[in-house]
């Protein structure tokens, strides 16, 4: 009966897996591609804010990447992930709702945050 257990664990844990790095994927896509689409396309940005709001991602990375593992061994992976959802929820809905320059900055350091530490948590999770 164990085994049974643990084999539908394994199947959860390998389907909450999947989907968490597809809508992360997704998440990272619409900062990677969609946002400097749009704002190129509307022709209401210039190329240096354009350049802004895709450098906040890998600058939120950068100080992901060096704070989040003491954040994630105080907290746990849940609580984390759930953080970690959230920001990138919340980012992208305001994003959808607003168009200033340096709105979309802001929330996309947000998103950037949320991005890498989820990527983070998703690697700790598959190798733990």
């Amino acid at each position: 009966m164990s085994k049974k257990l643990e084999g539908k664990g394994l199947v959860l844990s390998l389907v909450a897996i999947v989907l968490g790095t597809f809508f992360l994927s997704l998440s990272m896509g619409v900062n990677s591609v969609i946002l400097p689409f749009y704002m190129e396309g509307s022709g209401e940005y210039t190329d240096l804010s354009i350049s802004l709001v895709l450098a906040a991602e890998f600058a939120a990375g950068l100080f992901v990447c060096f704070t989040f593992p003491k954040i994630i061994k105080k907290y746990g992976l849940l609580i984390c992930f759930i953080i970690s959802t959230l920001s990138r929820v919340v980012a992208l809905y305001i994003m959808s709702y607003n168009e200033s320059p340096l709105s979309w900055f802001v929330f996309s350091l947000l998103l950037g945050a949320g991005n890498f530490s989820g990527l983070l948590i998703m690697q700790t999770w598959v190798n733990s």
